[in-house]
């Protein structure tokens, strides 16, 4: 059985060379729009932590369970992020092959930003992760996967046990209240 011969520029289309160009763009539109929406899962980590502090300060909600919500909280979104930046990763190896494409004479056969992105995705070899390698934890911990997360942990943590809070006076019962007069 013999090899079939490599597709290259001067054996495809013009037709089939802009489809793979648009695909090009296609996935970098995928890319940025995923980077918009980690940013609004950022967003809302940041405001629903703020939030919850708020709450626990101005309801007397013990620290010990406000912290574990919070961190609840701010761990779920955190996990949210970095599956979408797993995601994006996974239309990285696509990007590149059609970059490689559109410098030299080896063609990508057709679009394929779906399976591209399956088969990077759940860990096939590619140049983007290593042989069998599916979800890297690694990216967890990338400073642009774990901003603002772990610092809304940290910080609530310093909030809810470092730093002192004084009893609201209106809070006094009615002994206390009576201690006074």
């Amino acid at each position: 059985m013999s090899e079939a011969a490599p597709v290259t520029t001067s054996t495809i289309s013009e037709k089939q060379h802009e489809f793979v160009r648009q695909e090009y763009f296609e996935l970098q539109s995928i890319i940025e729009d995923l980077n918009k929406q980690s940013l609004e899962i950022k967003k809302l980590s940041i405001g629903l932590a703020t939030t919850a502090l708020f709450t626990t300060a101005a309801f007397q909600i013990p620290r010990s369970e406000a912290f574990i919500a919070i961190s609840v909280l701010v761990m779920s979104f955190w996990w949210i992020d970095w599956l979408w930046k797993e995601f994006q990763r996974a239309h990285y190896g696509r990007v590149r092959d059609i970059e490689a494409f559109l410098k030299s004479e080896d063609a990508p056969t057709a679009p394929s930003i779906s399976s591209s992105w399956h088969l990077s995705f759940n860990g096939e070899p590619h140049p983007v992760r290593k042989e069998g390698e599916k979800h890297s934890i690694r990216s967890f911990l990338w400073p642009h996967v774990c901003l603002p997360h772990a610092p809304i942990i940290i910080i609530s943590a310093v909030l809810l046990f470092v730093i002192p809070t004084a009893e609201p006076s209106h809070l006094m019962t009615v002994e206390t209240k009576t201690q006074i007069k």
